[in-house]
């Protein structure tokens, strides 16, 4: 797994965040999100982040769109919009 050099809050004058090459076992679930997802009037962004954790490692091994449509359901207050992404390395054979 790679992180991606990327501005920083989307801003043309910030400092690109440096790549950085990560492994990652197959079977792994990259999991991109919006804060839609997990921000919500009553909770921090910590508290939502730590709701995502337990949510996604509940559904490990489960198909990408179970999963999406699991953690859209159970995660989003639907106050905001969301996008979420979700990509997994197989295991060879």
């Amino acid at each position: 797994m790679w992180r991606v050099a990327a501005p920083r809050c989307a801003s043309p004058r910030a400092s690109p965040v440096p790549a950085t090459p990560t492994p990652s076992p197959p079977g792994d679930t990259l999991l991109l999100y919006t804060d839609g997802l997990i921000e919500t009037p009553t909770a921090s962004l910590d508290e939502g982040r730590h709701r995502l954790l337990t949510a996604s490692a509940r559904q490990r091994g489960s198909h990408l769109s179970d999963l999406l449509g699991s953690l859209q359901r159970g995660l989003s207050d639907n106050r905001d919009d969301i996008a979420l992404i979700a990509f997994r390395a197989d295991p060879p054979g």
